[in-house]
C-alpha cells in the first residue's frame, strides 16, 4: 500500500496500491469502488479538499520523447465530494498528465483545488491546474549544486506555500503566487535533517511544517522565520510519514520498523501502536481526528484510536470476519477465509499470497487441506450451499460439489485422504462422506444421521479410526464415531456422546488430541469449554459464560487453546487441566484458531478480517531430524523405510528420481523414537531418492 487519503467529509477512505488500484473504502471497511492506473503501480494518492477530485501518481519504462522512464499523474473527479458521488455512476478519469521527469513518488493538492502538484523520482515538482490540466510551475526540490536526487513528498499550505522533501535531505519551500520564488531551503541550515527526507506536512494554519527523516527524527519549522521549533525523537528506525492533526494539536508518524507514534506539540509521545509488521508507508488522522490511518507495505491499511492506539479496523486483504483459518500438514501453507467470498491462501515463513481463490457466492464457512497438502477445500454458506476442491499450486477449481440445501459448516479431511466429511447447516442433520480418490472424487460413499439439528463442528482423530461431530440444539451433543468398513468412510458406529443438560446452546467446534483419546470442544453458552474424556465423561474447564469458536490440541497433546472474546487462552494439562496462559487479541473478537504440525506457530483469525500469526513456545515440539536407518523394497515393488525420529513430531517424506523434482508420498508421526512407513511406491528403485521434512 503506497499511500492513503481521507475525504473531506470523513466518510470514505481512499488507498492506494503498488498492483495499479486506487480504492475506496467506508470507514467501516466496506470496499466502495476500485479505480485503477493497471498496468503501471499506483505510487501516491491524494484527495482535493473540495472533495471532487482523487489525483493518483505511477511510472512506466520505455522511452517517451526520448526521455526514459516518464512518469504519469491520473486525476479522477466525481460530480460533489459526498460519498454518493463517488459511488455513482458519474465518476471518470479526466485526463492523465506526463510529466516525462520520472517515476511520480508525491501528489498533493492546493488547499482551494485548484493546483496539483506530482513530485517525481528526477527531483522535480510538476504544478498543473486542475481544471483544463495547463502547466503552471516546474520547481526543483533537491539541493541544486550538488545533483538530483527524487522527491519523497510534497505538501501545500492554506498560507500559499508549496513545500518538497527530497531523498538527498533536502527541504524546499516555494511561493504560490505568479513569481513561485523560493522562500527557504534547509541546505545550509545547521538544524537540518542529517539523511533522507522522507515526508513535509503543514500544520492546518500554515505556521508550522513538519518534516520526517530517516534520521529517525521528526522536526518542526515556523514558517515566519523559518527557525527550528521541535525536534521530535523516539523513533529507533527511520521515519516514513508525518501528518498534523486537523486541529494542528497532534502529529502522528509511521516509521520503518512498522511502529505508529501519536505525539503533542510539544514533542510528548502520547502514543506508541504496533501498528504493522513491515515498513509503514503513510500516516494520516482522520477528518475528526479521533482516528489515526496507516499504511504499510504489509498491504493492509490499518484505523486506530488517536486518543489510546487501540485498533478499530482494518481495510485490505481480506473484508468482514474471518471464520475459518487452516495449515497445510506440510506447515508451508495458511488458508482464511470469512465473510467477503473469498480464501486467501498465504505462505507461513512470510506471510506472502500465493492465492487469492474467489471461492462461493455467499461466505465461506469452513476450510480443510487435504493431508498432502496439495488441494484445499471450502464450504459455503447458506446462499451457496456447496463444496470446493482447489488445486493450490495454480488456484484451479477442480470439482464443485453440491453438498446440502442450508450451508456447509463443517469439513475434514480424513488422515489417508481418501474421504471428506462435510456438516450442513439446520435441516439436514447429517455428516456426508465424499470420495476424493482420483476418479472417484466427489462421489458419495454414505452419510450418517444422528443429531437432531445441523452438524456444526467435524475432526477426525490422528489416527484416521475415529471422527467427532458437534451439533446444534436442541441436539447440541457430540458424538465420536468408528468407521464400520475399511477404507473409505461410508457407514459409521457412536462410541461415545457427550451430552449437554442445557439445550440453548450449540457445540461450536471439536478436535481430537492427538494420541485420539480425548476431545475438546466449545459451546455457545455457560461452561462452554469442554475436554471429553475416553469413558464418556467431560471436564469443564474454567466458568466462562461467552462463546468458544475454536478450539486446537498443540501438537505434544500438553496444552489446548481456545478463542475466548479477544483472546486466546491456553490451558495446560498437569496434574488438572488449568489456565496456563492468556493472549490478548487487542480489542477484537478472536473467531478461529490453528497450530502448525509441530506446534512452532499459533495461527489465529479475527472478526475484523485480519489474521495473525505469531511463534509459538507452549506445546511446542521443535524441528528435529529425521535419521533414516533402513530401506526395504519387498517382492511386490513397495518400499518400506525405517527412521528415528523425535515422538510426537510430525515429519514429511518426499521423493525424486533426479533430486531435483521432488514429490509427496506420506506424512507420518511416531510416538516412540523409531518410525516405520511401509507400503510407499519403489517401482523406480533403487533409482528412487527419499528425502524427510521437518514443518514448523
Amino acid at each position: 500500500i503506497s499511500g492513503v487519503a481521507c475525504s473531506p467529509d470523513g466518510t470514505m477512505i481512499a488507498s492506494s496500491s503498488e498492483d495499479g488500484t486506487l480504492k475506496l473504502w467506508s470507514t467501516n471497511g466496506t470496499l466502495l469502488r476500485t479505480l485503477n492506473t493497471q498496468p503501471y503501480p499506483t505510487t501516491a494518492i491524494a484527495w482535493s479538499p473540495d472533495g471532487r477530485s482523487i489525483a493518483a501518481g505511477t511510472y512506466y519504462g520505455g522511452y517517451v520523447s526520448s526521455q526514459a522512464g516518464a512518469g504519469l499523474t491520473y486525476l479522477w473527479q466525481a460530480p460533489g465530494g459526498s460519498r454518493s458521488a463517488w459511488t455513482g455512476t458519474s465518476v471518470s478519469l479526466v485526463r492523465t498528465t506526463t510529466n516525462l521527469f520520472g517515476k511520480v513518488t508525491a501528489v498533493a493538492f492546493s488547499t482551494d483545488s485548484a493546483k496539483l502538484a506530482s513530485g517525481c523520482a528526477a527531483g522535480s515538482n510538476f504544478v498543473t491546474s486542475v481544471s483544463d490540466g495547463s502547466f503552471v510551475a516546474t520547481r526543483p526540490a533537491y539541493n541544486t549544486s550538488v545533483a538530483p536526487a527524487a522527491v519523497t513528498s510534497v505538501a501545500f499550505s492554506s498560507g500559499g506555500m508549496m513545500a518538497s522533501g527530497c531523498e538527498d535531505s533536502t527541504i524546499c519551500v516555494y511561493s504560490t503566487n505568479s513569481s513561485w520564488t523560493q522562500l527557504w531551503t534547509s541546505t545550509a541550515n545547521a538544524n537540518a535533517q542529517m539523511t533522507n527526507v522522507t515526508a513535509v506536512a503543514f500544520s492546518p494554519d500554515g505556521s508550522r511544517l513538519a518534516t520526517a527523516s530517516l534520521d529517525q527524527t521528526i522536526k518542526v519549522w515556523s514558517t515566519s522565520s523559518w527557525t527550528l521549533q521541535q525536534t521530535f525523537t523516539g523513533h529507533t528506525n527511520g521515519v516514513t510519514s508525518v501528518a498534523f492533526s486537523p486541529d494542528g494539536s497532534k502529529i502522528v508518524s509511521g516509521c520503518v520498523d512498522g511502529s505508529v507514534k501519536v505525539w503533542d506539540s510539544n514533542g510528548n509521545c502520547l502514543v506508541t501502536i504496533a501498528a504493522h509488521t513491515l515498513p509503514v508507508t503513510a500516516t494520516i488522522f482522520s477528518t475528526d481526528g479521533s482516528r489515526v490511518i496507516s499504511s504499510s507495505d504489509d498491504g493492509t491499511v490499518r484505523l486506530w484510536s488517536a486518543a489510546d492506539g487501540s485498533a478499530v479496523g482494518t481495510l485490505g486483504g481480506q473484508n468482514y470476519f474471518i471464520g475459518a483459518v487452516a495449515i497445510s500438514p506440510d506447515g508451508t501453507l495458511c488458508a482464511s477465509a470469512g465473510g467477503d467470498e473469498t480464501i486467501q491462501v498465504r505462505k507461513t515463513s512470510d506471510g506472502s499470497l500465493v492465492q487469492t481463490l474467489v471461492a462461493n457466492t455467499n461466505y465461506v464457512s469452513s476450510l480443510a487441506f487435504s493431508p498432502d497438502s496439495g488441494r484445499l477445500a471450502s464450504g459455503g454458506g447458506p446462499l451457496d450451499p456447496t463444496i470446493k476442491i482447489w488445486q493450490i499450486s495454480n488456484g484451479a477449481l477442480l470439482n464443485t460439489i453440491p453438498a446440502t440445501t442450508n450451508g456447509v459448516m463443517a469439513l475434514a479431511w480424513s488422515p489417508d485422504g481418501l474421504t471428506l466429511a462435510s456438516g450442513g447447516d439446520s435441516v439436514e442433520q447429517n455428516i456426508t462422506f465424499w470420495s476424493t480418490n482420483g476418479t472417484l472424487q466427489g462421489t458419495l460413499p454414505g452419510t450418517l444421521s444422528c443429531h437432531t439439528n445441523g452438524v456444526t463442528a467435524l475432526a477426525f482423530s490422528p489416527q484416521g479410526n475415529l471422527l467427532a461431530s458437534g451439533g446444534r440444539r436442541p441436539g447440541n451433543m457430540v458424538q465420536i464415531w468408528t468407521n464400520s468398513t475399511p477404507g473409505i468412510w461410508k457407514t459409521g458406529i457412536v462410541v461415545r456422546t457427550y451430552l449437554s443438560t442445557a439445550t440453548n446452546n450449540n457445540v461450536e467446534c471439536v478436535t481430537f488430541s492427538p494420541d485420539g483419546t480425548l476431545v475438546g470442544y466449545g459451546r455457545t453458552a455457560v461452561n462452554v469449554l469442554k475436554i471429553g474424556l475416553p469413558n464418556g465423561t467431560d471436564v469443564t474447564l474454567g466458568a466462562g459464560t461467552n462463546p468458544v469458536f475454536s478450539v486446537a490440541f498443540s501438537p505434544d497433546g500438553s496444552t489446548l487453546a481456545a478463542t475466548y472474546q479477544n483472546t486466546v487462552q491456553v490451558w495446560t494439562n498437569g496434574t488438572s487441566w488449568g489456565l496456563f496462559d492468556t493472549i490478548t487479541n487487542e480489542v477484537i473478537r478472536a473467531s478461529t484458531l490453528a497450530y502448525s504440525p509441530n506446534g512452532n506457530l499459533l495461527l489465529c483469525g479475527r472478526e475484523d478480517g485480519t489474521v495473525t500469526m505469531s511463534p509459538n513456545t507452549r506445546g511446542a515440539l521443535g524441528q528435529p531430524s529425521l535419521t533414516f536407518t533402513s530401506f526395504k523394497v519387498d517382492t511386490n515393488g513397495t518400499a518400506k523405510i525405517g527412521a528415528l525420529v523425535q515422538p510426537g513430531t510430525h515429519y514429511v517424506l518426499l521423493s525424486s528420481t533426479n533430486l531435483k523434482d521432488w514429490s509427496f508420498l506420506t506424512s507420518a508421526a511416531s510416538s516412540s523414537n523409531a518410525l516405520t512407513i511401509a507400503g510407499l511406491s519403489a517401482s523406480n528403485a533403487p533409482a528412487r531418492f527419499y528425502r524427510a521434512t521437518t514443518p514448523p
